[in-house]
């Protein structure tokens, strides 16, 4: 979806991952993977098939946008569960929420933990073409 979304696929690249190989969904990830917006999840490993947790999906976006240039100021946010979030993911998820591009849940937290919806992927994604 990023790759697509920031014009940055090329069917032409080849991922590193050990389980990325000659897949439909290779050169998708080798896209974003060249650029550096995923590094995988350890172990030369993209994680084909793994859920995507809403604080690894922050980090994506945000490396994606700070790829094309677009910086985000730091905003104070209020989530109830802010300390919770992982330490990579923190200035992702205070940058993206500050922006308004990504929110919290209706209780006030961000669920950093809870795999990401495809609704909530689609959001993300309308809100940043916009």
């Amino acid at each position: 979806l990023l790759a697509v979304t920031l014009n940055i696929y090329d069917a032409n690249n080849k991922s590193t991952f050990d389980d990325v190989k000659d897949e439909w969904y290779a050169p998708y990830v080798a896209s974003v993977e060249k650029t550096g917006i995923i590094k995988g999840i350890g172990n030369n490993l993209f994680g084909v098939g793994n859920s995507i947790t809403r604080q690894d999906m922050a980090v994506m976006l945000y490396n994606a946008l700070a790829y094309k240039n677009n910086i985000l100021k730091e905003e104070k946010v209020d989530f109830n569960d802010f300390d919770e979030i992982n330490d990579y993911a923190k200035e992702a998820v205070k940058r993206l929420a500050g922006a308004k591009i990504i929110n919290g849940m209706a209780d006030g937290s961000f669920a950093p933990y809870e795999n990401a919806t495809r609704a909530q992927a689609a959001k993300i994604l309308y809100t940043v073409i916009k």
